[in-house]
């Protein structure tokens, strides 16, 4: 839980729903060139796929340790 190590999963607690909705609605009024849309959905990918390999790397860096 957010006392025992897990604070970033708890997100922002009540609020976190409306926050999202927020920033949803804030995404949602920009615009974007084809170019830039392409290039932002790129650079969440390369976000994703490297923070996948970090967590499946660590978990199993943890698991051959314990």
């Amino acid at each position: 839980d957010s006392e025992n190590g897990a604070a970033f999963f708890s997100g922002y607690g009540a609020s976190t729903g409306p926050m999202w909705q927020a920033f949803l609605k804030f995404l949602s009024e920009l615009t974007f060139t084809p170019h830039e849309a392409e290039q932002a959905t790129a650079a969440a990918r390369e976000t994703f796929e490297r923070l996948e390999r970090v967590l499946c790397d660590r978990s199993i860096e943890l698991a051959v340790n314990d």
